[in-house]
């Protein structure tokens, strides 16, 4: 009896410390992808940003970013990586940079999610995937180009206040 009583307590201790283990798992991925979502909104003029980022769990895996390409040009990023923890915060973390760096290259959202795409495809593990909608914002010319990677279409609120999804214009 003292014995089976031994192996319960050592398997509960086991569980205990797994489960320890993931929490503090999550909360490193927690912190790496909050720390990867933009501090500041753009400031362009006569054009206002708006961002909130809640997690439907611990660790969620979609994602925003704002690019200040120029002082008349903006991207914007959303996606949502596959899979959840501190693989899913870094595979976010390494396509955000490689996205940032893309931009920097090209100037058509279609031709960026093409290339990172390549990029992605090349170093896969894990089945890891992501959904991406790029826009870029010519706040000059008044013009927004837009391009999705499988993501759902965002949204855009016009100063009349109607929202609009960007695919059905």
């Amino acid at each position: 009896g003292q014995a089976a009583v031994a192996i319960t307590n050592a398997r509960y201790h086991q569980d205990v410390l797994a489960k320890q283990k993931l929490e503090r798992d999550l909360q490193i991925a927690k912190t790496v992808q909050e720390s990867f979502l933009p501090q500041d909104l753009p400031k362009k003029k006569g054009f206002q940003f708006g961002a909130c980022y809640q997690a439907a769990q611990e660790v969620g895996g979609d994602f925003y970013d704002f690019i200040d390409l120029s002082e008349d040009q903006v991207g914007i990023l959303i996606g949502d990586v596959s899979g959840k923890g501190v693989p899913a915060a870094l595979f976010m973390a390494r396509l955000m940079s490689d996205i940032r760096f893309m931009s920097l290259t090209e100037d058509d959202p279609a031709e960026i999610l093409t290339k990172v795409n390549d990029m992605l495809v090349k170093r896969s593990r894990r089945g890891m995937f992501v959904t991406l909608a790029f826009l870029l914002l010519d706040t000059h010319k008044g013009r927004m180009t837009y391009s999705s990677a499988g993501h759902l279409p965002p949204l855009m609120m016009k100063a009349n206040g109607r929202v609009h999804r960007l695919d059905s214009e």
